[in-house]
Parts: structure tokens; C-alpha cells; sequence
């Protein structure tokens, strides 16, 4: 949960609202195939249904109350791989920043494999 405070009030944003943001921002994203599990552990916890596969790919976590993304993706083959990195960085903080209000401390990009 994000909390942000101003001189209205308090509002709380959750952090499955934050993920979809993003992971229809990373789909739409030019050179992305798609997302991926974000390692061992994940894969271990969709497996066994613990994790729903809306959740892959996508890691929130809070660092003094900013977001911090974490996204593991399948980039297409023949595309500028750092271009497609920096662009994520950049359409993610955007619409962040538009939907919820925030900025956002980090967003990093795994690139964890390449569609052929």
C-alpha cells in the first residue's frame, strides 16, 4: 500500500492498482513480447497457484513510502535493446506519475529473454 499525503487528506493506493498501470504500459511499450516470471521463486509460486499470472513480470515494492518497480521482460529480436529499456523506464514513470499521483523512486528493467 502507497500512501500519499498532502494538505486534503490522506490517500492510499494499493498495490495491485499500481501493477496493472504498469503492465498495460509495458505491453504497450514498442520491441516488448512480453512479460516474465522474475526468477526461481516466481515460477515456484505460480506453479503451485499462489501467484495469479497478473502478478508475473511486475514487482512493487515501497522504499520511504515512493514505489520502486521492478519489470522482467521478453524484448523482440532486432530491436535497440537499450532504446526499449529507457522507453519503459520513461512510459512507466509517466503513467505513474498520471494515474496515481506519485513518482516513482526506481523502475528497473530486467531483460530476461529475446523472442526469436
Amino acid at each position: 500500500m502507497i500512501c500519499i499525503e498532502s494538505h486534503i487528506g490522506k490517500i492510499e493506493i494499493t498495490e495491485e492498482y499500481i501493477r496493472g498501470v504498469v503492465r498495460n504500459t509495458v505491453k504497450s511499450c514498442f520491441g516488448v513480447a512480453g512479460l516474465n516470471s522474475g526468477g526461481f521463486k516466481e515460477n515456484i509460486l505460480s506453479l503451485m497457484g499462489k501467484k495469479r499470472p497478473e502478478e508475473l513480470g511486475v514487482s512493487i515494492r515501497s522504499k520511504n513510502g515512493i514505489p520502486v518497480i521492478d519489470l522482467h521482460i521478453t524484448v523482440a529480436f532486432g530491436t535497440n535493446i537499450s532504446v526499449v529499456a529507457e522507453s519503459i523506464r520513461n512510459k512507466t514513470a509517466f503513467a505513474v506519475k498520471e494515474a496515481a499521483g506519485t513518482d516513482t523512486a526506481e523502475v528497473n528493467v530486467y531483460i530476461d529473454n529475446m523472442n526469436v
